[in-house]
């Protein structure tokens, strides 16, 4: 996320739940995304009624309540059809409340797992990082969520299994060597320049 600010959530916050609202944001892109994978997934494979468990890890800073609660607002919002900034939003017949749990990192492969892709990710971007890489990410590249963009299309990841948010405005922040990583998940900057929002 790169230069994004939300002033309705900054209005509603104050310095110390602030990071709240921003890590449940950033969770809400995740959660629209993840969602409709599975929504997908589930057609593709004759799945009925998929629902999706989340585990969260355990860790100092994030107040899991307050995370629960906004979930429970945003499938009250997809219910009602009333979300806000709603280009996208959750799925609330995958989505469910009482599916969320959490539990220390230690105690669960799969929380281990995702915090593995995820510094993979991040060692590719951060160019500062004394661990920044490129191939760590690349070598994930094949089991990162895409999407078709038509029918027997092939899959594309950007916008679904890696995103940039807001593209528009990351375009202006990010350099030439980032720009190529984010190439390679199918990231398609000159059509983005071309279309830009004024």
């Amino acid at each position: 996320m790169i230069g994004y600010r939300n002033e309705r959530a900054e209005a509603a916050g104050n310095s110390s739940s602030n990071r709240q609202y921003l890590y449940n944001f950033v969770v809400r892109l995740l959660l629209e995304r993840v969602t409709a994978f599975v929504r997908d997934d589930a057609e593709i494979n004759g799945v009925e009624q998929p629902l999706l468990r989340i585990i969260m890890a355990s860790r100092r800073g994030h107040h899991f309540g307050h995370f629960k609660a906004y979930v429970l607002q945003l499938i009250r919002q997809a219910k009602a059809e009333s979300t806000f900034l709603n280009t996208r939003e959750v799925d609330p017949d995958i989505l469910k409340y009482s599916l969320i749990e959490r539990m220390p990192a230690s105690q669960h492969p799969g929380l281990q797992l995702a915090d593995i892709v995820v510094s993979s990710v991040f060692q590719s971007i951060e160019q500062s990082s004394p661990a920044y890489s490129e191939k760590p990410a690349e070598f994930l590249r094949s089991i990162i969520a895409g999407k078709p963009r038509w029918k027997d299309g092939r899959s594309f990841k950007n916008n679904v299994g890696l995103t940039i948010y807001p593209a528009n405005q990351a375009m202006d922040l990010i350099n030439k060597d980032q720009e190529a990583f984010f190439t390679k998940f199918d990231y398609d900057f000159e059509w983005l320049r071309q279309n830009r929002k004024k």
